[in-house]
């Protein structure tokens, strides 16, 4: 019986894991679409990474930086303070519902009327 209600928790937790880990990849698929990226690479959680911050105009070795430890906080959030920027949102946007929520913040710029406007500098890649 008790190997029947773990099994079952298993279970429960697993398909909620993939139902969520959808969302999350639909929402920046559309996010990443909106910023003129391939949207597909949602679905490859490293390599989509990389994507982002093509679209915030951050150069590639931002990514390697990203291996060490808190570095790797600081930085993510500047991602998220950038990516809200170039949608049209705030830094307050950015800090709370792009680096701590990010599936809602992903789904409101994704499914919103948010469009993407890249600053003037270029891209370094």
């Amino acid at each position: 019986m008790e190997t029947t209600i773990g099994l079952g928790a298993v279970a429960g937790y697993v398909i909620a894991s993939v139902v969520v880990y959808l969302l999350a990849a639909v929402a920046l698929w559309k996010v990443l679409d909106k910023a003129g990226q391939p949207g597909w690479v949602a679905f490859i959680p490293v390599v989509s990474y990389l994507f982002v911050l093509r679209a915030v105009q951050r150069p590639w070795w931002w990514f390697l930086l990203m291996m060490i430890p808190v570095v790797n906080i600081v930085l993510a959030i500047i991602v998220a303070v950038d990516l809200a920027r170039v949608f049209g949102f705030g830094a307050v946007f950015g800090f709370f519902l792009l680096f701590w929520l990010p599936i809602i913040g992903y789904l409101v710029i994704g499914f919103g009327s948010a469009a993407y406007r890249p600053s003037e500098r270029p891209a370094t890649w």
